[in-house]
Parts: structure tokens; sequence; C-alpha cells
């Protein structure tokens, strides 16, 4: 038996909030963007003061894409951050 739910995509143009987050080495910032009905749809990360290919900014994309794959299949957020 096949139940899978279908990838509900984000919309071209969509609201999102950025907040700046401070590590103990370098500032970061995490950007969430919603569905019209205010669910996040996507979750974005990125370093500051990062070279573009460090392994760190990989690992961040990896987890974010996997993050923002899940909630556009239906994951409630709370279950992903635990």
């Amino acid at each position: 038996m096949d139940e899978t739910m279908p990838r509900e995509r984000p919309e071209p143009e969509r609201e999102g909030k950025t907040r700046t987050l401070r590590l103990p080495t370098r500032k970061g910032y995490i950007t969430a963007n919603h569905f019209r009905d205010g669910r996040p749809s996507e979750v974005f990360f990125k370093l500051s003061l990062e070279t573009p290919r460090s392994e760190e900014a990989a690992w961040a994309d990896v987890a974010m894409t996997f993050l923002s794959i899940a909630l556009q299949y239906g994951c409630p957020p709370g279950s992903l951050i635990g």
C-alpha cells in the first residue's frame, strides 16, 4: 500500500524572516520562508566569514535541504527539531 504524501512546493514569491545567530566564533543567519497559511516551507542557514566551499557550509546546506523537503512533505516542524 502506497501512502506517500505529495510534496507541496513553495510559491515563487513567499514571506520569510531572517534572524541573526551569535555563535562562539562567528555570526550566522537563518531564514525561514512560509507557505501562505503560515506554515514553514523552507529554511536556509548561512555562516558569516566562511569560504564558499567550506565543509561547514556544505553540511549546513545538506541539513537545511533535508529540513526544507521534510517540511514540504508535511512533516511537523516540532518532530524535526527536538
